[in-house]
């Protein structure tokens, strides 16, 4: 029986579309004829003020859409900045926990932070973004098996370029290795393997 109600609706359905396109077919007909049958001066003075009409409501519907999605855009931006500089700011404090001068960060609070973190990552970061995290995360808890932290490091630079990219940067004059130099001392002892690493 349900499947019987499912195909009357569909029918339903169809007929009302048909009817719908129907009944706008017919009235642009009609419309044509009338304009065919006055007066040319007449008809091209309807034609141009529909035109007009047409042409101002076009103006007004994109004008509202362009400003609805720059503004969409804006705030949504608004709340990405604090998210990726939290995860940066958590990034760097493992990676410098325990050297000299500064404290080792607790594993509680690790734990508690990169979840947080996660959490505002799903809501408010970019596809692009988000996958570079799960990849960086994934190489992560892969590193004892790896052996070198190079594919690691490579991972972290591929997230923080997709953050760059997310804020609107394009990133086209940073290479392989670039912005691990500000932060990895010994870096140029690897770059040969890191060269070999895709971005």
């Amino acid at each position: 029986m349900t499947n019987f109600r499912q195909w009357a609706w569909g029918l339903v359905g169809l007929a009302l579309i048909g009817t719908a396109i129907w009944v706008v077919f017919s009235a642009a007909r009609s419309a044509l004829l009338w304009l065919g049958q006055i007066q040319s001066e007449l008809a091209t003075a309807i034609v141009a003020a529909g035109a007009a009409v047409l042409v101002s409501v076009l103006s007004v519907a994109v004008g509202k859409y362009l400003e609805r999605r720059d503004a969409f855009e804006r705030e949504t931006r608004l709340k990405k900045v604090p998210v990726y500089e939290s995860l940066i700011s958590f990034i760097f404090g493992v990676l410098h926990s325990g050297k000299p001068g500064v404290p080792k960060m607790a594993e509680a609070e690790m734990v508690t932070r990169y979840g947080a973190l996660t959490e505002n990552l799903i809501v408010w970061s970019s596809d692009s973004v988000l996958k570079q995290f799960g990849e960086f995360r994934v190489a992560s808890l892969k590193i004892s098996e790896v052996g070198s932290p190079i594919a690691v490091l490579a991972t972290l630079e591929d997230l923080m370029l997709a953050i760059r990219r997310d804020l609107g940067y394009r990133n086209t004059k940073i290479a392989r290795g670039d912005l691990l130099r500000l932060f990895i001392n010994d870096l140029d002892q690897h770059r040969e393997a890191l060269a070999l690493l895709k971005r």
